[in-house]
């Protein structure tokens, strides 16, 4: 069977290993415990499970379109709504406005044809001091570069081709996105491609000005970028921005 045959069936698919994944390091993000939280992409609920056992007076809501991961989470979580998240009416679900201080984008904004409008529509849902936190593929990665190079773009069930994939960022384009919707990014972390860890370690003290070459890849002027390069995916903390014009502007758009 084919991969498309296989795995684009998402919300009746099966539950497998990813939905019972804790996702500890974005919760660990939050720089203060929280009061109520919602996920975009909840999958069996175990990432919420354990933000409430970290804050013990956390409502932590989840939003899930896989069935079968809904039914799980909804052992684990507060509350939990099946479906697509732009598709969902959060003032009829019991949602006030300026009322959640928590969201978490576990690699879920990719697979999504308008991540630009749901960020946007997130904001009336938000406290002044709401933290979000997400995490996305880096489409500027050394391997997939290399495989582009090489003539490759094959999908798969998950990674950086995930088949699942709608959209692709680079840290510039990400930076652009959250701004764009009106958000700041606080804290960045990147994960390291297991792929290009010997490269990194090899490279990571080039300081300046230089040339970058791997296996089929070569790269002029590389600079400071070298971590970048290397890194599979971002995870950061974004804080919405008071009202600005970008914002503003794409609401009217």
């Amino acid at each position: 069977m084919y991969k498309w045959q296989q795995y684009l069936g998402v919300e009746d698919a099966e539950m497998t290993d990813y939905h019972q994944m804790v996702r500890k390091e974005l919760i660990d993000i939050f720089s203060s415990p929280r009061k109520r939280v919602i996920e975009i992409g909840s999958s069996g609920g175990c990432t919420g499970a354990y933000c409430k056992q970290k804050f013990p007076d956390c409502e932590y809501w989840g939003f899930e379109l896989n069935k079968a991961a809904a039914r799980e989470a909804a052992k684990h979580l507060d509350r939990v709504v099946c479906g697509k998240f732009e598709e969902q009416p959060l003032a009829s679900l019991g949602m006030k406005p300026a009322s959640v201080d928590g969201v978490v984008l576990g690699d879920v904004l990719e697979h999504m044809y308008n991540p630009w409008q749901v960020l946007v529509s997130l904001r009336p849902w938000l406290t002044p001091d709401a933290e979000v936190i997400i995490s996305i593929p880096n489409v500027r990665n050394l391997w997939l570069m290399n495989e582009i190079a090489e003539g490759r773009f094959e999908y798969d069930k998950h990674g950086l081709l995930d088949i699942t994939h709608i959209r692709f960022f680079t840290l510039h384009e990400l930076r652009r996105m959250m701004a764009e919707t009106g958000y700041a990014i606080e804290k960045l972390n990147m994960r390291i491609d297991e792929n290009l860890i010997d490269f990194y370690n090899q490279t990571r003290h080039t300081r300046g000005p230089c040339a970058l070459h791997h296996r089929s890849i070569s790269i002029k002027t590389l600079g400071e970028n070298i971590p970048e390069f290397c890194t599979k995916q971002f995870m950061f903390m974004a804080k919405m921005l008071p009202d600005t014009e970008s914002a503003q502007s794409w609401h009217t758009t």
